[in-house]
């Protein structure tokens, strides 16, 4: 099983949004969860929320 990078969309200077095509498994859950620990932990100061959705993660930057 091949996973796919998920795309980058800009909604506003202050909300990205992570997006993957692929169909929602355990898998991409898992990755998921994995991407929003590290932002999480990489970005504490700049990151006011992190949104996790169906098959997206929503950014909200400071």
């Amino acid at each position: 099983m091949v996973v796919k990078r998920p795309e980058l969309r800009k909604i506003t200077p202050k909300i990205w949004e992570l997006f993957w095509e692929e169909e929602p498994s355990s898998s991409l859950r898992n990755n998921r969860i994995s991407l929003k620990k590290w932002l999480d932990n990489q970005h504490q100061s700049e990151i006011f929320e992190i949104r996790q959705g169906y098959q997206t993660i929503s950014i909200v930057w400071k």
